[in-house]
């Protein structure tokens, strides 16, 4: 049996190598590696990355090695185990590598380290490459192998270091960074690689078929199933592509076209019999979101499954540029990072009611720290250039994101979940959100008619999302909802109206609801009916709450 020409495939799709012809740009990953060739170009010395097994982090590795040799400013050298028995046998494979001569027996620790000061010191200033030391498998590094790369980091000009380390390693090794202080305080850039959330796990399984497809449009898993591999192997890259690699396997077997839920899962209990992964918002909110996802499937499949097909999702990603050192002044900037490769997508797809474009960096913004240094570009609707983020917000105990995205954009969906994940690459998981997590929220643009018709009752207008939510909070305990509608125009710029949820046809329905409210309340509200003509909203007033979900409120 061929398992390829079976499914159609020119190779294999889920195979447990580091290859970097099927590294997965995921947010994370990318962000990870534009940090690290800025640092790499900023000669800032000592960079490690952290994650848990099955993380990604060999697979990153290998794609790093293959960026960097496609310029020749780089001179990269690899260490896959570093587990040495000694510091001598440490620095005589170090001089070997970097010099291409095999040290001589007698050769003392003191002139081995001299060698490759010369060498770095040639090479770096002479010939004005960056060298970099990557070391894969870090946790490995016995305690004399630190001290060692201490001293090679001491090896630098008056404006530079000679030699760029970058160290890729198992959670463990933080217990011995922190017991090696003199190490840890020499440490420019700290990252912690963290499992896949839902969108990026149904994204790298599409990115990979799409990569060993003969056609490029292979697809085996129903979006049940993408669920289920997702809560399974809990975003672990690694444990996705095992499972994968089994249900393709079982579907062969069983003579199936496509793997579902039950196939899935049957494969998920054997390869993983006591996974214990909780759902933080419980059973009822999960076969819930399942029974939404099915539901749109069946009214609009062609559309959600471009919205969240992994090509659609690759076009949506934006290069954030972060951390960068406060300290550096913008001529560093602009001479450091002219061959900075910072990506601006324009994004293609149109969501079910939203329609945004990014505005495309041009060079010389390119080399400005307050574009280098922005989390999104400016947004451009329908003509006009609207605030790139609505604000920021802490999440607070027993609040969640689903209820702060309803709060804030009319109603919970699969859309604006992906679109508030996509503007957070610090959150890999938003079923599990730390309390106060700074969330940010996109502008999500939203059709509005029939304003002209109903009136509603105003408690706050403010400038900040965040004090617009102060208010929400401060009125949690009244029995009527209120929630947040943002709002741009002209006159005003971007503004935030705290209101009721009920709205009314007509100015005595609006003055008697106002008179029941409490003499403080009162006072600060007031009876809204008008929209400048050129507002652009980003949540409709017309929402009206029924027993089961929000309609938009109709004629």
């Amino acid at each position: 049996m061929d398992y390829f020409s079976i499914l159609d495939l020119k190779n294999e799709p889920f195979s447990n190598s580091p290859s970097p012809e099927q590294f997965f740009p995921s947010r994370q990953h990318v962000t990870c590696l534009q940090k690290l060739e800025i640092a790499f170009r900023l000669r800032r010395g000592l960079n490690i990355i952290i994650g848990d097994v099955g993380t990604g982090k060999s697979t990153l590795c290998r794609q790093l090695i293959r960026d960097l040799a496609l310029k020749d400013v780089f001179e990269t050298h690899l260490i896959l185990d570093p587990d040495f028995n000694s510091p001598g046998e440490f620095l005589s494979v170090l001089a070997e590598m970097l010099t291409g001569i095999h040290p001589a027996a007698d050769i003392n620790e003191w002139q081995l380290k001299d060698q490759i000061k010369k060498y770095l010191f040639h090479k770096g200033v002479d010939e004005q490459k960056l060298v970099i030391l990557i070391i894969d498998e870090g946790q490995k590094i016995p305690p004399y192998c630190l001290e060692i790369l201490r001293e090679l980091l001491n090896f630098e000009t008056n404006e530079y270091k000679l030699l760029q380390i970058a160290i890729f390693a198992q959670t463990e090794f933080e217990e011995i960074i922190r017991k090696t202080e003199n190490f840890a305080d020499r440490i420019n850039l700290y990252s912690i690689l963290k499992p896949l959330g839902f969108s990026d796990t149904m994204a790298m399984i599409k990115f990979r078929l799409r990569k060993a497809s003969k056609s490029g449009g292979a697809n085996f898993f129903s979006l049940p199933a993408f669920w289920v591999i997702f809560h399974s192997t809990g975003g672990y890259p690694r444990k996705i592509v095992n499972l994968c690699h089994k249900s393709l396997l079982a579907m062969i077997v069983q003579n199936r076209q496509k793997v579902g839920w039950a196939l899935l899962r049957s494969c998920a209990k054997r390869s993983f019999p006591r996974q214990t992964r909780r759902l933080t918002l419980g059973r009822g909110m999960a076969l819930s979101f399942i029974m939404i996802v099915l539901l749109m499937v069946v009214v609009r499949h062609d559309q959600l499954w471009n919205l969240l097909s992994e090509r659609n999702m690759q076009d949506n990603l934006i290069a954030k540029v972060i951390d960068l050192p406060e300290r550096l002044e913008n001529k560093d900037i602009s001479e450091n990072l002219k061959t900075v490769k910072i990506i601006s997508h324009k994004q293609e797809i149109e969501p079910l009611c939203t329609k945004v474009e990014f505005k495309a960096l041009t060079e010389p913004e390119i080399h400005s720290s307050h574009s280098a240094l922005a989390i999104l570009d400016a947004k451009v609707v329908s003509g006009k250039e609207i605030p790139h983020l609505l604000g920021q917000v802490a999440l607070k105990k027993k609040e969640t994101l689903g209820w702060m995205i309803n709060r804030i954009y009319g109603n919970f969906n699969l859309q604006n979940l992906y679109l508030v994940e996509k503007a957070n690459p610090h959150i890999s998981d938003s079923d599990i959100i730390d309390d106060e997590t700074n969330i940010l929220f996109p502008p999500i643009t939203v059709k509005t008619s029939r304003l002209h018709q109903y009136l509603w009752i105003e408690i706050a207008n403010t400038r900040s999302l965040s004090k617009a939510f102060q208010v929400l909070r401060s009125h949690s305990s009244r029995k009527e909802p209120i929630r947040i509608i943002p709002y741009y125009n002209s006159r005003e710029g971007l503004r935030f109206s705290v209101i009721f949820e009920t709205f009314f046809k007509d100015q005595n329905s609006a003055r008697n609801k106002l008179e029941t409210l409490s003499s403080g309340l009162i006072k600060s509200s007031l009876i809204r009916s008008d929209w400048d003509r050129d507002t652009i909203f980003f949540s409709n007033p017309c929402l009206v709450k029924t027993s089961k979900k929000l309609v938009i409120a109709r004629k």
